[in-house]
């Protein structure tokens, strides 16, 4: 089974777009026995999706929603990320949308984001699992963070703060981490949530 994750998008010095995906995209793949490949072909990915059996779909991080920073750049992976979102959910290919993406696809139920200045510190997190509460580490990446999130999602992980860190939707194939679970540094658990979503 193959997932699709969804590029980092930067204009390099010779003024050209470029996309680009971490390293550890493809360890957590192979940790959870599934092919990965990049979606960088921003305006034909539907006729990528008719080609390869797609199990799940990332919304990556890395950088702003355009709501934040105003940039052309920013304005088009939004779109792109917004079109491929609505593609799936019609299709009901699972996403998993992580800490950028989280952002987006939040804020454009009308979430609350508010700057941070812990934006690379490990942390404790509440997870709620099964009605159960259980107080995990996990890593930190982000400059906002979500409160105020709608009542159509399902809240599994809290900061002390009341930021939600872990959410799914109550009615689309939705799981988002504001932390990043391609990374080190998180408890099993996150690995596991992960998993278990794609597996479903």
């Amino acid at each position: 089974m193959t997932i699709a994750v969804t590029p980092f998008v930067y204009i390099n010095k010779y003024n050209k777009i470029c996309y680009s995906i971490n390293k550890e995209w493809s360890d957590l793949a192979y940790k959870i026995n599934k092919e990965i490949f990049m979606l960088c072909d921003l305006k034909n990915f539907k006729k990528i999706f008719d080609k390869k059996k797609i199990r799940a779909v990332i919304i990556s991080g890395g950088g702003d929603i355009y709501k934040i920073k105003k940039t052309n750049i920013n304005k088009l992976r939004d779109k792109f990320e917004l079109e491929l979102a609505d593609y799936c959910f019609k299709k009901e290919i699972p996403i998993i949308a992580v800490c950028r993406g989280f952002q987006l696809l939040a804020s454009e139920e009308g979430c609350k984001l508010i700057k941070t200045n812990q934006n690379f510190n490990k942390h404790s997190l509440i997870i709620k699992i099964k009605d159960k509460e259980q107080k995990i580490i996990v890593n930190s990446y982000h400059n906002y963070k979500i409160f105020n999130i709608s009542s159509k999602f399902k809240i599994l992980g809290k900061c002390k703060d009341e930021s939600v860190e872990i959410a799914s939707h109550k009615e689309k194939k939705l799981m988002c981490f504001m932390m990043h679970p391609e990374r080190p540094g998180n408890n099993k658990i996150i690995l596991r949530i992960f998993k278990n979503f794609i597996n479903k």
